[in-house]
């Protein structure tokens, strides 16, 4: 029923708990950009399909990601550093039983963490992501800050992603 994509750089400490967090497993693609740490041997051992590109820019990776052959006709795309949520895991399912041809997108919600914690004011919550997409209905636009141009209707759906934007240190 739902195609995912994960896009990755060097990715080791996030892509196993990525994947883990996806209850569709049947069509798992990974889009590297040429990692040069274990991100893509994890990933792979976990069952997922691995695709190389390098890195240009966000609206390129995306777009060239949402062009990859996959078996299903609604995809997921999250980064490596996010995680699905069982509500809404749920909640896309149902969304997507009710299909019609008039849909495109849905965004959703993200809450970023910090050591164990939602970081609830300084993230710009509740800032809407693209995140599930019907297969050739969407294109990506501009090189940072992408936003996403749908050919049909967008939905809002009312969970949220669990983003970890600092697991790979403060420095990072």
């Amino acid at each position: 029923m739902i195609s995912v994509l994960i896009l990755t750089f060097n990715e080791e400490k996030n892509i196993e708990a990525c994947i883990q967090s996806l209850p569709w497993r049947d069509d798992v693609c990974v889009l590297d950009s040429n990692s040069t740490d274990q991100t893509v041997e994890l990933a792979s051992k976990m069952g997922a399909r691995i695709e190389t590109r390098a890195f240009t820019n966000y609206a390129e990776q995306r777009n060239h990601a949402l062009g990859l052959d996959g078996k299903f006709p609604w995809i997921v795309m999250l980064d490596a550093d996010e995680r699905m949520t069982p509500d809404l895991a749920t909640e896309i399912e149902q969304r997507l039983r009710q299909d019609t041809e008039a849909n495109a997108m849905f965004r959703v919600r993200r809450k970023d963490m910090f050591m164990g914690r939602w970081l609830r004011k300084s993230s710009g919550y509740p800032t809407w992501f693209a995140r599930v997409f019907k297969r050739g209905k969407v294109r990506v636009e501009r090189e940072i800050n992408e936003t996403y141009e749908a050919d049909g209707s967008i939905g809002h759906l009312g969970g949220h992603i669990t983003h970890y934007p600092f697991n790979n240190g403060l420095d990072w």
